[in-house]
């Protein structure tokens, strides 16, 4: 739920504000906002809108706009962002009029370009209102930087929530009034639900959480790469408390932390599929995944491998975790399973290097020839429960490949 901004005006302001409808009372949105007075509102619905307008920018009227807004680094503040012709400059201002609901959710389509303070004047965190996405124009160029002077994404007690194709960097997370302060330099999310798709998060921090962190929430992430993140404590680049995940598609690396480099989940339950964890760097224990405290991990179509000091850990905080391993590349004298922790090494597993195509420069795709290929399974069911249904279109070959990256071969 985004937080509540307040103006405040003078009583006698307040005591004749007045709410504005367009279309509804006015037939324009320029009418409505001309005849708006200091402390009133102007809603506007989804539409078609003929004309040429500027909101406001001299008076303290409140915008509430009931429709999907535009936004370019280029655009204007005092536009109306209702199409791409008209946008806004900045997301933080189209967040804090945008309004939506279960019925009519909405999305800010944001245009190639780099949105920071030093380039577009943009300010963090952006936080979402309930049922809106953010849906860039192309993950390499909708580059969303915080220059190191907040978290970029805030969601708290927020429903549906969603972000596309772009990219978040410089997240540093410096949120003091938030569940756990200074978590999640790149998302923070408290009881909320997020889709994350088609996204890159590079070179955030935190304490916990450099790239992600999540608390009392659900989340799904797929087709994202997660490189170079950091964290002083847990989760380099996903720390997650009692929470739960579908990842699928991902790629991690090169993230660090004193605990769960990549990976680390307390009470949190995962279904982990078709992803690559490899070159992350813990301190102490848990380079590729950490679990504490009743975490479940099911690991499925996976490529574990090459991160330091090893590559899965379960805790010994006396609470049992679960992890299930199948159809996955890893090799199990490097993971580290605590005593009462229930540990399954499942069907379909093999102990290989994977053969990355180019991993000195970060190309994590498979070469030809490389054991994964192939090797994972499209449909897995375990319990009753289908933990991946993968269509014949979704891969190529015999079957599907292991890792986050699926051949041509």
């Amino acid at each position: 739920m985004r937080r509540i901004l307040s103006t405040i005006f003078g009583l006698v302001s307040i005591l004749n504000a007045t709410t504005h409808h367009a279309p509804g009372d006015y037939l324009t949105i320029q009418t409505a906002v001309r005849n708006a007075e200091i402390g009133d509102t102007v809603v506007v619905k989804e539409g078609v809108y003929s004309e040429n307008m500027q909101w406001s920018t001299d008076r303290d009227i409140q915008i509430l706009v009931f429709a999907n807004l535009h936004v370019s680094a280029t655009g204007d503040d005092s536009n109306t962002g209702l199409s791409y012709l008209v946008p806004l400059r900045t997301i933080q201002y189209a967040t804090s009029i945008i309004e939506a609901d279960s019925q009519n959710p909405h999305s800010i389509y944001v245009r190639n370009g780099l949105y920071s303070p030093s380039t577009n004047g943009e300010s963090f965190p952006l936080e979402l209102p309930d049922y809106v996405s953010i849906i860039g124009e192309s993950k390499e160029n909708v580059i969303i930087d915080a220059e190191n002077q907040n978290t970029v994404f805030l969601m708290e007690d927020n429903e549906q929530n969603s972000i596309n194709n772009i990219s978040i960097t410089g997240g540093i997370a410096l949120l003091t009034d938030t569940v756990f302060p200074n978590t999640g330099g790149g998302i923070h999310c408290t009881r909320s639900n997020l889709i994350l798709e088609n996204v890159l998060l590079y070179e955030n921090s935190a304490y916990n959480g450099g790239a992600l962190y999540f608390y009392q929430s659900s989340a799904w992430i797929k087709n994202i790469t997660i490189v170079n993140n950091s964290a002083d404590n847990y989760g380099g680049a996903i720390r997650s408390l009692g929470s739960n995940f579908t990842i699928e598609s991902v790629l991690m690396t090169d993230n660090t932390a004193y605990r769960g480099a990549a990976i680390n989940f307390f009470n949190t339950d995962c279904i982990l599929s078709s992803t690559t964890i490899t070159e992350n760097v813990a301190d102490i224990t848990g380079g590729g995944i950490f679990l504490i405290h009743k975490s479940k991990m099911n690991l499925i179509n996976s490529i574990v491998w090459g991160n330091i000091p090893d590559e899965i850990k379960t805790s010994n905080d006396g609470f049992s975790d679960t992890l299930a391993i199948d159809y996955s590349n890893i090799l199990p004298g490097d993971i580290i399973i605590s005593e009462g922790d229930l540990f399954t090494w499942g069907t379909g597993n093999i102990l290989a290097n994977p053969q990355f195509r180019d991993p000195i420069n970060e190309d994590f795709e498979l070469s030809v020839g490389s054991p994964c290929v192939d090797a994972g399974i499209a449909l897995f069911v375990l319990a009753d429960d289908t933990l991946v249904n993968l269509a014949q279109d979704d891969y190529s070959g015999l079957a599907p490949d292991m890792g986050g990256f699926e051949t041509m071969y």
